[in-house]
């Protein structure tokens, strides 16, 4: 069987074809059928990992997290040893609230892949927003966020951001 049609061509048939304005077609084709096509293309192949973690981006990018979960949990099971999947996995666990699950999934993803900066600053993250932390934690979150801002060059806003974030948790 072949693969369903991709959002661009699905786009450019509707405006050739209907006539609809290029806005209107981008509007009809965003996120749903990303997402129609991500699943089919699981349905006919369960074990297309990059379909899974597509699947669950674009899922969570819809605001339907406990689906993104189920396909995170999937493609883990394929692919266990990606410190991506798991940041991804932490960011999904964040957002429906399950913040242990969450930090535990974003240290395996800094264990996976230390050379990403993005699971340091997750954890950080968690720990400031965290009104349970200890003084002890709330160290390790600067000294973590500080390690993804040095690894990123000091450049990028959301690194800064938490980096901001635990001095003030720590009230420097």
């Amino acid at each position: 069987q072949a693969l369903p049609e991709l959002p661009r061509a699905l786009r450019q048939r509707l405006v050739e074809q209907y006539a609809l304005p290029a806005h209107d077609a981008e509007l009809l084709t965003a996120g749903r059928a990303l997402a129609d096509y991500f699943e089919e293309a699981v349905r006919l192949d369960p074990g297309f990992q990059d379909a899974r973690i597509n699947l669950a981006a674009v899922l969570a990018e819809m605001g339907r997290p406990s689906e993104a979960l189920e396909h995170l949990r999937e493609s883990l099971e394929i692919l266990p040893n990606s410190g991506q999947e798991y940041l991804d996995l932490g960011r999904v666990l964040r957002s429906l609230g399950r913040l242990d699950e969450a930090l535990a999934a974003f240290q395996e993803g800094r264990r996976l892949a230390p050379e990403m900066p993005e699971p340091y600053a997750a954890i950080a993250a968690l720990v400031c927003t965290n009104p349970r932390a200890s003084p002890d934690m709330r160290q390790e979150a600067l000294r973590l966020a500080s390690k993804a801002i040095e690894m990123t060059g000091s450049t990028q806003a959301e690194f800064l951001e938490v980096g901001a974030q635990a001095r003030a948790a720590l009230g420097e």
